[in-house]
């Protein structure tokens, strides 16, 4: 079944998209050598929690890895 989106759906819609596009910019800019795979989502979450959105990624699959000192 086909779903007919509202204005304000499209609207909440074209809001999301930009700011997936502004966060995937700032991951963009962030990749450098040496800047790990933590800092640029620590980078992406930021970005998206300043604009008040929530990530959707956050807890999202993997596991936390206990690395030792």
């Amino acid at each position: 079944m086909i779903h007919i989106k509202t204005e304000k759906e499209l609207e909440k819609m074209r809001v999301a998209g930009r700011l997936t596009a502004i966060a995937r910019k700032a991951a963009a800019d962030a990749v450098k050598p040496g800047v790990t795979t933590w800092e640029i989502d620590r980078i992406v979450r930021k970005t998206i929690e300043d604009a008040g959105a929530k990530p959707s990624f956050l807890g999202y699959g993997g596991q936390r890895l206990r690395i030792a000192e």
